[in-house]
C-alpha cells in the first residue's frame, strides 16, 4: 500500500512539474508574440516622437534588447530566485502588485464559488430528487443562465441596482474617500456593499453548470440497484438521499467545482473589468493593454499555479470519496 501511494504521488508530482514547465514556457513566449514594443509604449507609444536613446536605454534596463534565448534564461533564473520582475506600468515590483491585488480576487472568487456551490447543489439535487415541474424549471433556468455572457449580466445588474440614488456601489472594492479602521464594522460593511454586484454576477456565471452537473450526477445514481434496495427496506427519502445517493453523486460535482476554483482566477477578468474591481483579473487586463511583460507573466504564473493546485486537490478529494479509485491506483 505504501509503495503504491509513493508511486502514485511521484507520478502526480512529475505530471505537475512537466505541466508547470510547459505552461510557464508559454507564459514567457506568448507576451513576446504580441504586437507592439513595450519600451515605446512606456514612452507614450509614438514611434515618431520617441527618443531612440531613451528607447534603447529602457530595452537594456529590462533586457528587451537581448536574444529570446537569453531572455528565457533570465526569466527562469529570476523565477527560481523568486524575483518576478518590475512592473513597467505600475512602477513597482510584480510581487508587491500581486500581493496587493490577490486578496481581492480571493475574496470575490471564494464568495462567488461558495454561493454558486450551495445554490447549484441545492437546486440540482432537489430537482433530480423531486423531478417533474421543479426539475424542468430548474434545468431551464440553468440553461438560460449559461447562455448569458457574464459581462452582460453585470451590465444588467448595474442598470437595475446601481444606477438609482442610494443604490449599490458600481465600481471598486471600497469607497476611496472614506477612511475606516481595517476590519472594523464600517470597513466590512463598505467592502461588503461593493462586493454584492460583482459576486452576484460571478455566481450567476457559475451556478448554471453546477445545477446541470448535480442534476445529472444524481439522476445517474438514482438508477443504481442499491438505492432500490434501500427504499425496499423502508428507509426514509432523506436517509436514502443523504446516506446513500448523495455521496456517490458528489464525485463528478467535486471534480467540477475543483476545476472552477482554479479557473476563477482567470475567469474573473471580465467581471472585475465591468465593476473596476481591483483584483488580479483587472490587473491582467491592464497588463495586456500596457504590454507590461513582467506583470503579465507574474499574474499568469499565479493563475497557472492556482489551476494546477485546484486540479490536484480535486483529484485527491475524488480518491478520498471513492474507495474504488484508490484500489485501482
Amino acid at each position: 500500500m505504501v509503495k503504491t501511494w509513493l508511486r502514485l504521488v511521484s507520478l502526480r508530482v512529475a505530471i505537475f512539474g512537466a505541466t508547470l514547465w510547459a505552461i510557464l514556457s508559454l507564459n514567457f513566449l506568448i507576451p513576446r508574440l504580441m504586437p507592439g514594443d513595450p519600451a515605446l509604449f512606456l514612452l507614450g507609444g509614438e514611434v515618431e516622437t520617441a527618443d531612440p536613446a531613451a528607447v534603447e536605454a529602457l530595452r537594456e534596463r529590462y533586457g528587451l534588447n537581448q536574444s529570446l534565448i537569453a531572455q528565457y534564461r533570465i526569466y527562469w533564473r529570476n523565477l527560481l530566485r523568486g524575483d518576478l520582475g518590475y512592473s513597467l506600468q505600475r512602477r513597482q515590483s510584480v510581487s508587491e502588485a500581486i500581493k496587493e491585488k490577490l486578496p481581492w480576487t480571493l475574496l470575490l472568487g471564494s464568495t462567488s464559488l461558495l454561493c454558486a456551490s450551495l445554490l447549484g447543489l441545492g437546486l440540482g439535487i432537489w430537482s433530480a430528487w423531486r423531478g417533474r415541474v421543479f426539475e424542468a424549471a430548474s434545468l431551464g433556468m440553468a440553461i438560460g443562465i449559461n447562455a448569458m455572457p457574464a459581462f452582460w449580466v453585470g451590465l444588467l445588474l448595474l442598470a437595475n441596482f446601481a444606477s438609482r440614488p442610494g443604490g449599490l456601489p458600481s465600481y471598486g472594492a471600497y469607497t476611496p474617500w472614506k477612511s475606516f479602521a481595517l476590519f472594523s464594522y464600517e470597513w466590512l460593511h463598505d467592502v461588503g456593499r461593493h462586493l454584492i454586484l460583482p459576486a452576484a454576477t460571478l455566481t450567476l456565471a457559475l451556478v448554471g453548470d453546477i445545477i446541470l452537473i448535480s442534476n445529472t450526477a444524481l439522476r445517474e445514481v438514482m438508477t443504481e440497484p442499491y438505492l432500490i434496495t434501500a427504499r425496499a427496506k423502508g428507509l426514509r427519502d432523506h436517509t436514502v438521499l443523504l446516506q446513500h445517493a448523495l455521496r456517490n453523486a458528489l464525485l463528478p460535482i467535486v471534480a467540477r467545482i475543483g476545476l472552477m476554483a482554479g479557473l476563477m482566477f482567470g475567469g474573473s477578468t471580465l467581471v472585475e473589468s465591468v465593476f473596476s474591481y481591483p483584483g488580479l483579473g483587472l490587473t491582467l487586463y491592464k497588463a495586456v493593454i500596457a504590454r507590461d511583460f513582467p506583470l503579465l507573466q507574474g499574474v499568469l504564473l499565479v493563475i497557472v499555479v492556482a489551476v494546477l493546485t485546484a486540479n490536484a486537490a480535486a483529484d485527491l478529494c475524488y480518491r478520498l470519496l471513492d474507495p474504488r479509485v484508490r484500489a485501482s491506483s
